[in-house]
């Protein structure tokens, strides 16, 4: 959560001190769906994924071959976040990878 998000929500609970839960929750998704309407007329950047997010779909690309490069690129991450997703997520070498290049590397196996 960034700064913007984080003083949008402060405010809202704020205003929505004595009122029930049910109302903040709704008060916080309009205020979330607000500043996602301002950032797209401002051209801005979509907010991150959560992490648990990029990593079923980091792991969906490894599994389909891309290289780690190439994952950094479609979601949009450092390639060393790349990294870290694929060592939690104890995934293996795999044969080869589609390169962001476009070549298909082939990695050899160690016994």
């Amino acid at each position: 959560m960034d700064d913007c998000q984080r003083e949008a929500l402060h405010a809202a609970l704020r205003q929505a001190v004595g009122a029930d839960l049910d109302a903040v929750l709704h008060e916080v998704a309009e205020l979330r769906a607000e500043l996602e309407e301002v950032r797209r007329r401002a051209g801005l950047r979509p907010p991150r994924l959560a992490r648990d997010e990029r990593r079923r779909q980091v792991e969906t690309m490894r599994r389909e071959g891309l290289s780690m490069r190439m994952i950094a690129a479609r979601t949009k991450v450092h390639r060393v976040t790349v990294a870290a997703d694929l060592r939690a997520l104890g995934m293996p070498t795999p044969e080869s990878t589609l390169g962001i290049d476009g070549v298909t590397r082939r990695y050899p196996r160690t016994a």
